[in-house]
């Protein structure tokens, strides 16, 4: 079916659609002529047969893109895109092709054949020799092909927009996931002595300020002294450090570096920001502007305020460009042994910042990022769950003073809940001789529709009491009523999830004890009955209670590792835990027990 004009070649379009030959093929067919009659109708066909290469094509010669970018979207372009979706036009663009063309970047950016694994010396017809090696496939990463994505839809989103295309056709594409970001910041350690050892090649007042202000390395190279605004407080000769005079830093303009080329551009996310210098940050910048006069001085030349802060020459004319410091600061590294790279003395102010509980909104205006914050807390969310901890234990400090009278205690078996009241019941019929030893429990079913309860609420209390060693239960069978005494309760299983109903039935351990009329006599005494608290920095977090001797420190200590890894946190600090151990009723602890890391 006809349906215009190429826009861009000038020849004849038709929209066609094959059916395949059966005895319903007429009915297809016209349902075919309908469907494409109603595209031409409602300017839904697409008005070009151009590929996607060519969509490319038109997208980067139209585009903003700083130059530097451009030219990466364009080899990305050229190594990928092109030998593969690039050659099909848009009634071939589907979902499928796309998603598997993001499955061979993530196999290998070199577009192997896995069949043919070997990596010849030249794309011409030979006989493969010793310089033909076998190839190892490396995958792109998830953030190239991202940016791939994003090209590709771009471009879509351009000829949609041109009126080429009727849709985007990368909307309905999975997109590859974003990787989880994992900044490396150097340590307080790590950034002294980077700092020691930058002073000492003459570039200390970078490094600072690099981790002060958190600015990227093109905002820092295109400093000029013009950019750092000063508020004195006092007139005439002084030492703005000491009088407090306010400097602010004025972040406007930064540089691109590619291919031996620098110019000046906007910042990343194109705005202007100032960020409030500290003393110590005045004294370093104070003494670098002295340093910088003093060279002007002894060459015969004058320092302008529009002189770079960092630059080679005298007169500050000349800056450093953004890939020269990344090298210098990666020698640096290498010297030291510290695996790191320019970029992570932002990670540094930042992460610093955070923990020390400066607002998101502050620290994504600091360092220039966009979304109010957004990026920052995707980027930095460690660090915030640190202040988040930080923050609870100041709420702890305004809270009012915790009331010393136990929790788990519980005086009247009216308020057990459902399942303990039938575990206490059935202890109780043990023994009063109700049910003797090697006697079955009466039925799951029955035990249930007598206390008017679900048949999962009696199976727990059974499990209770098989743990406890009252009863043993196999499967298939009914749980049997033991002849032996119950034991104590290992310190394993009080960590467990029913340590809930040991702390609340274990008050009453007498009803739960075997008569001496019905158990063999032991000259072995049993441990009295204690309850341990957990405390995190003075702050109770678990509470429980078993049988245990309080001066057996290797019982004690058992018991508290239980519990504290049962507890399933990954944030706990273990040199922050200890455990309180009282008698029953007690305010005053017996001893205390410090967990050793």
């Amino acid at each position: 079916m006809y349906s215009g004009v190429d826009v861009l070649t000038g020849a004849k379009l038709y929209l066609s659609e094959v059916i395949p030959a059966g005895p319903n093929a007429s009915t297809m067919a016209e349902e075919a002529k309908w469907r494409l009659t109603q595209q031409v109708l409602e300017n839904r066909q697409p008005r070009t047969n151009a590929s996607l290469n060519h969509l490319i094509s038109e997208h980067l010669k139209n585009s903003e893109t700083e130059p530097k970018n451009k030219a990466s979207l364009k080899a990305y372009a050229q190594k990928h895109i092109e030998r593969s979706v690039g050659k099909l036009s848009y009634t071939e663009l589907r979902t499928k092709p796309f998603e598997d063309f993001y499955a061979d970047l993530r196999r290998c950016r070199d577009h192997c054949d896995p069949r043919t694994p070997i990596k010849h010396y030249t794309t011409d017809p030979h006989e493969c020799t010793n310089r033909c090696t076998k190839h190892v496939c490396r995958g792109l990463r998830t953030w190239t092909i991202r940016k791939i994505h994003y090209l590709m839809s771009a471009a879509c989103e351009s000829a949609v927009r041109w009126g080429w295309i009727p849709a985007n056709p990368l909307k309905a594409v999975k997109k590859p996931a974003a990787p989880e970001p994992d900044p490396q910041p150097p340590t307080a350690d790590e950034a002294a002595r980077i700092v020691m050892h930058a002073w000492n090649k003459g570039f200390g007042a970078f490094v600072w300020l690099a981790m002060t202000t958190g600015a990227r390395r093109g905002e820092l190279v295109a400093l000029r002294w013009r950019n750092i605004k000063i508020y004195h407080t006092v007139l005439g000769k002084h030492e703005c450090a000491k009088t407090g005079c306010e400097w602010t830093l004025v972040v406007r303009r930064a540089h691109g570096h590619d291919a031996g080329r620098t110019w000046e551009k906007d910042t990343k996310t194109h705005q202007r920001r100032h960020i409030c210098l500290d003393p110590e940050t005045v004294v370093v910048l104070s003494a670098l502007r002295e340093v910088c006069e003093r060279n002007a001085e002894l060459a015969g030349v004058a320092l302008p305020q529009s002189a770079f802060v960092f630059s080679p020459d005298p007169d500050g004319q000349t800056a450093y460009t953004p890939p020269s410091m990344s090298q210098r600061y990666a020698r640096w590294m290498k010297t030291l042994g510290i695996d790191s790279c320019l970029k992570n003395l932002r990670h540094y102010s930042a992460t610093e910042l955070i923990t020390a509980g400066v607002d998101i909104r502050t620290v994504a205006g600091r360092l220039g990022h966009g979304g109010g914050g957004t990026t920052t807390l995707k980027v930095y969310s460690a660090w915030v769950q640190e202040a988040d901890q930080r923050a609870s234990r100041t709420l702890m400090t305004r809270m009012p003073n915790r009331p010393t009278v136990p929790l788990d205690v519980r005086p009247t078996s009216q308020q057990l809940s459902p399942w303990e009241r039938i575990a206490d019941d059935l202890n109780t019929s043990i023994l009063a001789g109700k049910i003797l030893a090697g006697e079955m429990l009466p039925p799951i079913t029955q035990l249930a529709a007598q206390h008017s309860v679900a048949v999962g609420t009696v199976h727990r209390a059974i499990a209770f009491l098989s743990r406890c060693g009252v009863i043993e239960v196999s499967r298939g069978k009914r749980a049997v009523v033991l002849p032996v005494e119950r034991p104590q309760l290992d310190a394993e299983a009080e960590a467990t999830d029913q340590v809930h109903a040991v702390r609340l039935i274990e008050p009453k351990a007498e009803r739960f004890s075997r008569s001496p009329v019905d158990t063999p006599t032991s000259t072995v005494a049993k441990p009295p009955v204690v309850q341990l608290e957990l405390l995190e920095l003075g702050r109770p977090i678990k509470r429980l209670t078993v049988q245990v001797d309080p001066t057996d420190v290797a019982a004690l200590t058992k018991l508290m590792r239980s519990a504290v890894r049962r507890l399933g946190r990954l944030d706990l600090n273990i040199d922050d835990i200890e455990m309180a151990v009282y008698e029953p009723g007690a305010s005053e602890p017996l001893t205390t027990v410090v967990m050793a890391a």
